[in-house]
Order: structure tokens, then sequence, then C-alpha cells
């Protein structure tokens, strides 16, 4: 074996084994080679046979048809080229398409050489084969085509670009019949008397009309401060009453719950749909009444028992509420800031150091002072800088590490806890 493969080369054993006018004596070369070789000559390989069998899975597929192939490949072969092997020999029309070994799945890019496949080793090829696909399939034909077409043409195209028969494909799905009849029986498409095939005319779906409405807003305040809009929103059929005052909150920035709204007098529910009441150009009255206690709530569910800046606080209230604390305040009436509204309330918060906490925390909560740390350092700093005289901010300063300590202190013996 040796002294034949040094006078042919392995690009030419080929032509040797093919030159034994001997069936048994081919055989039998091939299979000394085939060891030879695999052992001796880096990167020769001699072609395996491995057993494929097609099975076709799907809901309506009709049990048995699949085939059992017995191929020749090369260890070098990927896994992409056994499945263009595989169709070569049976014509598979459906595009998910899987070949498994031992039940994994096998990707395109892997070679044979790399999973260790053996002689005469099983792989099994699965084709999933549903009629939705199918159906897909022609009526991409058909729309490619733009123009009605004979059911012979319809199978001719089919063929050419799917790879097989259309009469293959109705006996995977288990359906008896011409293309024709199966064409009738589908939705989709349209059979002429003369034979002719194109896409049915499908009601279009309805689309909705947006409805113009006006919102009549009036916000009033414990304080006595009244504030009136209008403001006119396009809304859907499927809006509820909810969604439509959430709207509503948004483009006035109105960072409070509705306490009414209502129809020609009549009080709309907010898990009501908004198609049950209004019509084209109908006006929604919009009632907020809004106090103090509400605003002092908001901002003590926002501190929850912690410790932060009076900036910081505001920050939360905007991102929490989607409207500037200062915009809260407009609408109860006040004119100040928040720091002056958290100093008029001392029986619901403290100030010290810049920084504000609720006088009161709740029970289920934990008091967490680092999150105003950064912030107990930066107010005094503005406090020093605009300071009249030197004592000023020494006492400033002083204050600031009073507080730091402290801050630092409270944080350790929450950790320690």
């Amino acid at each position: 074996a040796q002294a034949i493969l040094v006078q042919y080369q392995p690009g030419g054993v080929h032509s040797f084994l093919l030159s034994a006018h001997n069936r048994s004596l081919r055989r039998v070369l091939a299979i000394v080679f085939k060891k030879f070789c695999q052992a001796s000559v880096p990167g020769f390989h001699i072609p395996m046979k491995v057993i494929v069998n097609v099975c076709y899975c799907g809901a309506k597929v009709k049990s048995g048809d699949g085939h059992r192939l017995s191929l020749a490949v090369k260890p070098s072969d990927t896994v992409l080229r056994l499945k263009q092997r595989v169709m070569l020999v049976e014509p598979v029309s459906f595009p998910e398409q899987v070949l498994l070994r031992d039940g994994a799945t096998l990707h395109d890019s892997q070679r044979l050489q790399e999973l260790g496949l053996k002689e005469g080793e099983e792989l099994h090829f699965n084709v999933t084969a549903t009629i939705a696909v199918f159906v897909q399939q022609l009526v991409d034909l058909l729309e490619a085509q733009a123009r009605p077409v004979p059911a012979t043409e319809l199978g001719m195209l089919y063929s050419h670009k799917c790879g097989g028969s259309v009469k293959h494909a109705l006996t995977i799905l288990g359906c008896s019949g011409t293309l024709t009849d199966f064409l009738a029986n589908q939705k989709q498409f349209s059979v002429q008397e003369s034979g002719l095939v194109s896409l049915a005319e499908l009601p279009s779906p309805v689309v909705e009309t947006p409805v113009t409405v006006t919102a009549a807003v009036v916000v009033k305040s414990t304080l006595g401060n009244v504030v009136r809009a209008s403001v006119d929103l396009k809304i859907k059929d499927c809006q509820t009453v909810q969604s439509f005052y959430d709207r509503v909150a948004a483009a006035e920035l109105i960072p409070f719950q509705a306490s009414k709204v209502s129809l020609d007098g009549q009080v709309l529910e907010g898990h009501h749909q908004l198609s049950s009441y209004i019509k084209q150009g109908a006006t929604v009255e919009v009632c907020v009444n809004i106090s103090k206690d509400m605003l002092v709530q908001q901002l003590a569910g926002l501190l929850n028992g912690r410790r932060l800046s009076v900036t910081e606080l505001g920050d939360l209230y905007c991102y929490r509420y989607g409207v500037p604390v200062s915009r809260a305040l407009e609408l109860l009436g006040r004119r100040s800031t928040l720091k002056e509204f958290l100093k008029d309330n001392v029986e619901h918060f403290c100030m010290d150091a810049g920084c504000v906490m609720q006088k009161q925390p709740s029970n289920n909560t934990t008091v967490t002072t680092l999150g105003g740390l950064n912030q107990t350092y930066l107010d005094p700093q503005s406090e020093i800088a605009s300071g009249k005289s030197i004592q000023d901010a020494e006492a400033c300063l002083e204050l600031a590490i009073k507080s730091a300590t402290a801050g630092i202190k409270a944080w350790t013996t929450t950790l320690s806890a």
C-alpha cells in the first residue's frame, strides 16, 4: 500500500482504485488505503458513508414520508454542504431545515471532522412542512408576477424557485387533489373559471378615525387660586378616560390627579372608554382640586425617611411627576421657592445645613444620610463664598464640618446595624 501510494500520490488514489476491474478487489483496496492514508498522510481523507434520515415535521404532515439516504462525504465538508447534498437527492421545498445528531442541532459552519463522525453514523434531517409556509411561498410568487397566472405556470414557478415540485409538497402536507383544488380552499387566492390564479382581495383593516375633543380644565386650590385652561386633543375609540386625563395633565403640567371628569354633567369613570360618550367636537370638563397637604404628601413620599438637599428633592420631584416643583407651587397659588415652602411647613419638614428631611419619618423606613452628603458640602460652599466677613465664613465652615461628621456617624451606625 505504501509503494502504491508513493507511485500514485493521494490525488491519484481514486484513479488507481478505479483501474482495478474486480469489484471485490476495489473494495478491499479502498479499505486498505483508507486506514493507511488516514494514519500516515496528514490532511489526506477518503470519503466515508453516513446515513441521513429525512423526516418531515408538521401538524398535517402525512406520516411515513421521508427517505433514508446513504451519502459519501468528506471529513472536511461542512454541515451546510451536507444539507445541500441531501437536497440534491431529496427535493426539499420548505425552507425551515435542521440537521440533528443524537438530538443536538448541527450548525452550518461546523465541519464533519470537528464533529467526529464515524463510518455509517446516522443523522436526522428534519424539515418543518406546514400549510402556512406553503401558502406564503405561493403568495410571494404571485406578488412577484403582479398578474393572474395559470395554475400550471404557478407550479413551474414554484419548482424553479423552491427546488421541489408542487405535487411533492402537497403529498408531504397530506393534501389530496391538484394544486387548483388546494388554492380554491385557501382564502388568500382567487381561482377564476378560466383557470387563472390571483391573490384574493382581502378586506382592508378598519382604520380608526381620531376624534377632536376639547378639554376644559379647571384647577382649584384650597388657598383660593384658580387656574383655567383649554386643550384640544385628538383621541381614538380605544382610549380610556384615565389615559385621556394623563394626556391633559402632560399638556398642562398638572402633577395632581383629577377630582372629576365629566361630559354634559355626567361623570366619566377612569376605566371607561371614551368612545361610549364622546363625539366629534365635544367638550370634556376636567376638575382638579388641590391643596397644600397634597404637595406635602408628595414631598414626604419622595423623602421617605431620607436626608436630601433642596436641589435633590426638587430634581426628584420633577423626575417622579414630570413637572417642576415650581409649577406645583404656582398651581397652589404660592409665589415662593421650594426652600421657602419647606420652611413654612416646619410641622412636616426640618432643615439642617441646607438639607431637608421629614420631621416624623415613617416607622417602616430607615434614615439614610448618604444621599445628601455631597450636597451638604455644596450648599455651605456657596454660603462661605457669599459671606460678608471672615467670621461668617468660619461659622459656615464649622457648621459644614459638624454636619458632615454627624452624617458619617449616622451612616456608620446604619451599616453596623
